[in-house]
């Protein structure tokens, strides 16, 4: 299991610009997008082979973004670094959870499938969404 926690204010993936010369995303995006590919980068040690399952948990002080925006974006930070061949096509099963509340920030976890695997997934899920976050804040207390 790999988690990547990218601290601040969470981009959803707005709508692409498409013109003549091509298909553009907003600077604050792109930025966005960078950042976490980094933070990928250092966290992920073998690219994933499949099928995959990911958790996304996202932090926000926004009322705007819906939880599938927020999913596309984490998708697309690290699908060149953390899927082999750089396609997310291996996610199988994705989780997603968005909430107004402090600390921001945005959590990914990514996990090969198996049996044991996708049980200790399910599990945490519901002990962060039980516990109201607890286990979220003290992972990130952790990581401080």
């Amino acid at each position: 299991m790999t988690t990547i926690y990218i601290p601040g204010r969470p981009v959803p993936c707005p709508r692409p610009r498409v013109t003549k010369r091509g298909v553009f995303y907003p600077n604050h995006y792109e930025a966005w997008k960078a950042e976490a590919g980094l933070r990928a980068n250092v966290a992920v040690g073998q690219p994933l082979r499949g099928p995959v399952a990911v958790s996304v948990l996202v932090n926000t002080d926004a009322r705007y973004g819906d939880a599938d925006n927020y999913a596309k974006s984490a998708l697309d930070a690290v699908q060149h670094v953390a899927f082999v061949g750089g396609d997310d096509r291996v996610v199988s099963d994705l989780y997603v959870s968005r909430r107004c509340i402090e600390p921001l920030g945005m959590e990914i976890t990514l996990n090969e499938h198996s049996d044991a695997a996708m049980y200790a997934m399910a599990r945490r899920i519901i002990e962060r969404t039980a516990h109201g976050m607890a286990g979220f804040l003290a992972h990130i207390e952790a990581q401080s």
